[in-house]
């Protein structure tokens, strides 16, 4: 946070952009549910991209124009089962929503408006 804290109010769009894959459901999940003491309840990969956006800063036409663009080059990633993602409820096509700052996200740290995570 030293680090960070001076630049705080310089971020415009910061983006935390990575990959869903099959060792999330095997390796991550598992050791995040361990780590909180909780039971593992399995769930499945997502099959196509999708946003995180911010429930204290929710920005849905930012998170649909991402996607839209996103769009041209692959699929999006549909809500399944209960309408979740991840096991987070979709507030849109391709896109939940979690309290970045409480969860110590990346894009949470920084204070600014536009905010997106994959």
């Amino acid at each position: 946070m030293r680090l960070v804290t001076p630049w705080q109010a310089q971020f415009a769009a910061p983006m935390d952009l990575h990959e869903t894959t099959d060792t999330d459901e095997s390796g991550y999940r598992p050791a995040l549910a361990a780590r909180d003491g909780k039971p593992f309840e399995p769930d499945t990969v997502p099959d196509g991209f999708y946003l995180v956006d911010d429930t204290d800063n929710p920005q849905p036409a930012f998170q649909q124009a991402i996607l839209e663009a996103v769009e041209r080059f692959t699929h999006i990633a549909p809500a399944e089962g209960k309408g979740e993602i991840i096991g987070s409820p979709a507030v849109a096509r391709g896109a939940i929503r979690y309290p970045f700052k409480a969860l110590c996200l990346c894009a949470g740290i920084t204070g600014a408006r536009y905010t997106s995570t994959t």
